[in-house]
């Protein structure tokens, strides 16, 4: 047998070996809990930003190392309970995997919890909710958050307006697509004509920017999603995930930060003379520790908060301020 065919049969076999190492979908009736868009009267109130709460995959940990993930994410998840926010808003990658519904279990947990503190939740849809088998992973997410729309949505935090949007390209058709980018610029020029509001927070999974070392900039969310925020004199943030990391990056005068610190795999960052952006954050450190983001619209001012868990897993700290004055 020549080296060739030899090379083709251990991937081969590698592909199987993997194959059985994923878990394979299944009928369920497990009651899990239903989010439903309260448009809440509570204007102006705190709200929370996370994502990546994924747990680890076996496959990843051949490439990154594992830091106690799961305990971080359940610290986190406990934690948003403890600030009692008026919401919370999740940028994707909720679970590994969509399609499995064990891994939706502490999820439901987390979410019953935030029902019973009549805290409300609003996610996005990240890769690993659409990965592998992306028609049960994407059903499995609408179950649970009836109001989502692949093509875009928004909620009202008195002043405030977010936009969420799908960063899914490959999973949505050229006219799904169309739709998104036709109801996102309308949105914006609503909202820029609305008087009640002053800021616009615009987010979706993908990130445009970052200096992660294993994912790369989104070039079509930059394309897409990036001109029309920098564009309208409202959005004063633009957040997203899928890096695991946080990172804080100007754009043309803009604020752009990455928060995929929710308890997925730590992701390494070029920094320093290596950082493809300028990283506002100045830390050297090329792995950040996990995180989720205090936002409070208060006299006219924007105030975000990084709450920064400690390497002991001990507490939060407010680990990085960053105000933005609307006039």
């Amino acid at each position: 047998m020549t080296k060739t065919k030899i090379s083709i049969v251990v991937i081969i076999l590698f592909l199987v070996f993997i194959l059985f190492q994923l878990p394979w979908p299944k009928e369920t009736d497990r009651i899990h809990p239903i989010i439903e868009n309260c448009d809440t009267l509570k204007q102006n109130g705190e709200i929370i930003f996370i994502s990546d709460t994924q747990e680890p995959i076996w496959i990843e940990t051949l490439r990154l190392d594992e830091n106690n993930n799961l305990i971080a994410r359940e610290r986190i998840f406990n934690e948003i309970i403890d600030e009692k926010p008026t919401k919370v808003f999740h940028l994707g990658d909720i679970v590994a995997f969509g399609y499995y519904d064990d891994d939706w279990k502490p999820i439901d947990n987390f979410l019953d919890k935030l029902i019973k503190e009549k805290i409300e939740f609003y996610p996005t849809l990240g890769n690993h909710e659409v990965m592998l088998f992306s028609e049960i992973g994407e059903n499995n997410f609408a179950k649970r958050f009836p109001f989502y729309s692949r093509t875009g949505y928004s909620i009202n935090n008195g002043a405030t307006e977010i936009i969420l949007l799908n960063s899914n390209f490959s999973e949505m058709t050229t006219r799904e697509i169309a739709q998104q980018q036709e109801w996102y610029i309308n949105k914006l020029i609503q909202l820029e004509q609305d008087s009640t509001i002053s800021a616009v927070i615009v987010g979706c999974h993908h990130s445009p920017f970052t200096n992660s070392k294993i994912v790369d900039p989104d070039e079509k969310v930059e394309e897409l999603f990036v001109p029309p925020f920098v564009e309208f004199q409202k959005c004063k943030l633009f957040l997203s995930g899928h890096c695991h990391a946080f990172e804080h990056f100007k754009y043309k005068g803009k604020d752009f930060l990455v928060l995929g610190g929710g308890g997925g795999l730590q992701q390494p960052l070029y920094v320093e003379v290596e950082s493809i952006w300028k990283d506002q954050y100045d830390n050297k450190n090329p792995k950040r520790m996990f995180h989720f983001l205090k936002y409070k619209f208060e006299n006219d001012t924007v105030r975000v908060t990084l709450k920064m868990l400690e390497k002991d897993f001990s507490q939060f700290d407010d680990e990085y301020k960053l105000i933005i004055p609307l006039k």
